[in-house]
């Protein structure tokens, strides 16, 4: 009973050798009809490739059809080369021990866990990176009109000083017991000696030339959606609608109008909103 016992189990054995030998061997048996599989493949398109040239003998000489036939052939060699690697890596899978096997595993799991991280610091920049443009919109929307007016205007337009001189009277409210200051000032004014010489803040077109009103001898120069008021003039050397350059004479300092002595009143306005002088100059 104990001799046919242990003949069984040596039966046994000699199936399950044989078992795992043979599915060796229909492993090793896999890449070879892969290989079989792809050269009829590239036997097929070839004939293929003859049968569409004898057909279309005038097309196939063009560079068009010679570049369209190169990107296949590109395409497919790329895909045959993946399927065979794939094939090797199941094959080389297949042949390991269990103690490999373990091994693989472990390592596996190991670049799994470096690509998790990898992935979780990939989104995590990802946020960030769209955290960046909310909090500028959002900054954006914290700022004033006139700060918003005077970031533009420095990165559209160039002003320079027009006259060197001494600020008497700066822009916005201000006290003031004479009737011929406003207490509003939509502007600042510049003192300097009468007939001191004016140059263009800007290049632009002369909007408007005038005499009346509070700014006696008066002219607006535009440039895009800028413009320049120069106020109190004793003499004025341009014309309305003429072109001028930045730095170019245009008048000359006075005290024409509601003024109490001799000065350059000079006003900004973008888009017809007022616009402090000193945020864009230092005067």
């Amino acid at each position: 009973m104990e001799r046919a016992i242990a003949e069984m189990e040596k039966i046994k054995k000699a199936e399950e050798i044989y078992s795992r030998r043979k599915n060796l061997e229909d492993e090793d048996k896999k890449p070879k009809n892969v290989y079989k599989f792809m050269f009829e493949l590239l036997i097929l398109i070839n004939i293929t490739i003859i049968v569409i040239a004898i057909q279309n003998q005038k097309y196939i000489f063009t560079k068009e059809f010679i570049d369209k036939v190169n990107s296949c052939n590109i395409n497919l060699k790329n895909k045959i080369e993946s399927v065979l690697i794939r094939v090797d890596r199941n094959k080389d899978i297949v042949k390991r021990d269990d103690n490999t096997k373990v091994e693989e595993s472990e390592g596996i799991s190991g670049e799994a866990n470096n690509v998790s991280s990898a992935i979780l610091v990939e989104n995590e920049l990802e946020s960030e990176t769209d955290i960046l443009p909310q909090q500028e919109q959002q900054e954006q929307q914290e700022l004033s009109q006139e700060e918003k007016d005077i970031i533009e205007i420095k990165e559209k337009y160039s002003i320079i000083l027009p006259i060197n001189g001494v600020k008497t009277s700066g822009f916005g409210e201000r006290e003031s017991t004479n009737s011929k200051v406003s207490k509003n000032h939509t502007g600042v004014d510049i003192a300097a000696s009468l007939g001191t010489v004016i140059n263009s803040a800007t290049s632009g077109k002369v909007i408007e030339v005038s005499s009346s009103g509070n700014y006696g001898k008066h002219f607006r120069i535009q440039t895009g959606d800028l413009v320049v008021l120069y106020a109190h003039c004793s003499k004025i050397y341009v014309k309305e609608g003429q072109e001028l350059t930045q730095g170019e004479p245009i008048a000359e300092v006075g005290a024409t109008g509601n003024t109490t002595g001799p000065h350059l009143h000079f006003e900004i306005k973008l888009y017809d909103r007022l616009i402090n002088p000193e945020k864009i100059l230092e005067i």
